[in-house]
C-alpha cells in the first residue's frame, strides 16, 4: 500500500460516518447495559415478592438483550445493518425464544 492510496482511504467519508455511528451505538448500548441491570434487579424483587416473572418486562428485555446484541454486530463490523433508531427494533419471537 502506498502513501497515496493510504491517504485516500483516510479521507473517506463513508468511513468516518460509520466510525461515528460506531461510537453512537457504543454509548446507546452502555446506556441498555444499565437498564438490563435494572432490569435484573427489579424482576428479582418481583420473584421474591409474588414468585412469578413479570412477562410484560421479560418480553422488553429479551427485545433489549436482542438489540444490545445487534449493536455488538455492527460495531464489530460482523454486518451493515444499523439498529435502532436507525433500523427496526429487534421483537423476540416468543417468550421462550
Amino acid at each position: 500500500m502506498d502513501h497515496a492510496e493510504i491517504k485516500d482511504n483516510v479521507q473517506k467519508q463513508e468511513t468516518w460516518l460509520r466510525g461515528l455511528f460506531a461510537l453512537l451505538f457504543i454509548i446507546i448500548s452502555s446506556l441498555a447495559e444499565t437498564i438490563i441491570l435494572m432490569i435484573s434487579i427489579f424482576q428479582f424483587g418481583h420473584i421474591l415478592l409474588t414468585q412469578s416473572i413479570n412477562q410484560p418486562l421479560l418480553l422488553f428485555s429479551k427485545s433489549l438483550s436482542r438489540y444490545v446484541y445487534h449493536i455488538t454486530m455492527y460495531v464489530c463490523f460482523s454486518t451493515e445493518e444499523k439498529p435502532f433508531p436507525i433500523g427496526d427494533w429487534p421483537k423476540p419471537k416468543s417468550l421462550d425464544d
